[in-house]
């Protein structure tokens, strides 16, 4: 049986927003355009998965073409534990292998139909040089 605070986020998230808010300049970006577009799934064993990409993908044959679509997306998936203010997951796999093996922290806020989350001050490779907090923000679906 899950703990409580993980029985509240189960089932599907719809993407609303995904940006990054930059603690040097405070400057918001969107991570993945106007209208982003992803599902985070919540399961009661404890398995989560998320993917997330950005709205304007096209299909490409040239080597520049396939690493801006690997730019524009993120998905991973494993085990996870919310304890009322963070989420863990335990990424299993992973679009960028890197993360596979790894504990991923995150902070989060919850209502019934929205999710919002957030990661606490990190390097982020869009952004070189610069120290940005990631937020997502999901409305529950169906």
């Amino acid at each position: 049986m899950p703990h409580l605070d993980q029985q509240k986020v189960l089932g599907a998230w719809k993407l609303a927003a995904a940006y990054t808010v930059s603690q040097t300049t405070g400057q918001h970006r969107a991570l993945y355009g106007d209208a982003p577009r992803g599902y985070l799934m919540f399961q009661p064993s404890g398995r989560m998965f998320a993917l997330l990409m950005s709205s304007n993908r096209q299909a490409s044959q040239t080597e520049t073409g396939r690493a801006a679509l690997f730019q524009s997306l993120m998905s991973y998936s494993g085990k996870f534990t919310a304890d009322g203010e963070k989420f863990v997951f335990s990424v299993e796999i992973a679009w960028d292998p890197t993360w596979e093996g790894t504990d991923q922290i995150r902070f989060y806020s919850l209502t019934p139909s929205n999710l919002s989350i957030r990661t606490a001050p990190m390097d982020h490779p869009l952004f070189p040089g610069e120290k940005v907090i990631g937020h997502l923000e999901w409305t529950r679906s169906e």
